[in-house]
């Protein structure tokens, strides 16, 4: 199921509006959503720790963000940390994807414990904020 809800975040007195899109990894959602991606200026890109082939499917999402035809910047999670009993893929294994791919961040959250999702949510928001910024024309 595509997810779509809004966030809002101010940087420097000005009120911005982040779309947030989910897909869930569903590759029937590509089409439609490189359409929307030319317009982003940041990507969330979510493993689940659990699932190692969610993890090596980050770079196929990497490529299909990339080819979208905007520069984006981009910040790698791994999901359900609270399941450590069923942990597939290490947080050495995130951090040295995260940085393989150029990414501005790596954070291990869980989903259901709440655990570090607004940390998560605002080096986004700075991810995308940053990168309007440097878009403006400077004076």
């Amino acid at each position: 199921m595509l997810y779509s809800s809004y966030m809002y975040a101010f940087f420097c007195f000005v009120l911005f509006q982040l779309n947030i899109w989910d897909t869930a990894g569903h590759e029937r959602f590509v089409s439609g959503w490189q359409h929307h991606c030319r317009q982003v200026s940041h990507a969330v890109l979510v493993y689940d720790v659990t699932d190692r082939q969610s993890f090596i499917n980050i770079s196929t999402w990497k490529t299909i963000v990339e080819h979208a035809g905007s520069e984006v910047s981009i910040s790698l999670v791994g999901n359900k940390s609270d399941l450590t009993n069923r942990c597939e893929v290490s947080e050495e294994e995130g951090l040295a994807l995260a940085k393989d791919l150029g990414c501005i961040s790596f954070h291990l959250v869980s989903a259901k414990d709440n655990e570090n999702i607004d940390e998560c949510f605002r080096s986004a928001a700075r991810g995308a904020i940053r990168r309007l910024v440097r878009m403006l024309p400077s004076e």
